[in-house]
């Protein structure tokens, strides 16, 4: 059994209403394996829920699109945004649990933090990495697919972004990580 944090599930209520009791059992799994673990441990097990999620929530026409960049051809952009929504509230809900304190120190983290829905989470993230960190995250996120594609939906522009993410998107695809 799942030991649910309480403010971990008044969040996900507030957040998932439709989903919050499955988020929860995530968060708790997520966290009962990373607790102890480095960033980049916990970059790592972020990073295969959110591919796994992709793959069993996303059609291949839908993955397809957004790893190439092609917007307008999906059809339906609303199972998207469910998909990065929930990755992000599981990510907020874990970081809330863990009692973490939007300190960043490398590049996992600050990955982690900038997924968060949580806008001190986001802006923690964002400072480290306009502190001339940008490239130490740019090599790294190849090593994160699950990552890189979230990072790919966040990102539908032809934003420097963008651009990252779909390279490290291939690279790891590829073999190249």
């Amino acid at each position: 059994m799942i030991d649910h944090d309480l403010r971990a599930v008044s969040y996900l209520r507030s957040v998932l209403p439709e989903d919050w009791d499955r988020a929860a059992d995530v968060v708790g799994r997520l966290v009962e394996e990373v607790r102890y673990l480095p960033w980049s441990d916990r970059a790592r097990a972020l990073d295969a829920f959110f591919w796994s999620e992709a793959k069993t929530g996303l059609s291949t026409e839908d993955v397809t699109a957004i790893v190439n960049r092609q917007a307008a051809a999906i059809a339906d952009p609303a199972p998207l945004a469910r998909y990065a929504g929930y990755c992000r509230a599981v990510v907020t809900a874990m970081l809330l649990v863990l009692d973490d304190s939007a300190r960043i120190d490398d590049e996992a983290a600050a990955l982690v933090h900038f997924f968060s829905l949580d806008r001190v989470h986001q802006e923690a993230a964002v400072e480290w990495i306009g502190n001339g960190h940008q490239a130490i995250l740019g090599r790294r996120l190849s090593a994160w697919p699950g990552c890189a594609f979230l990072l790919l939906i966040l990102s539908p522009s032809d934003s420097a972004e963008s651009f990252l993410a779909r390279d490290a998107f291939w690279a790891a695809m590829l073999g190249r990580s």
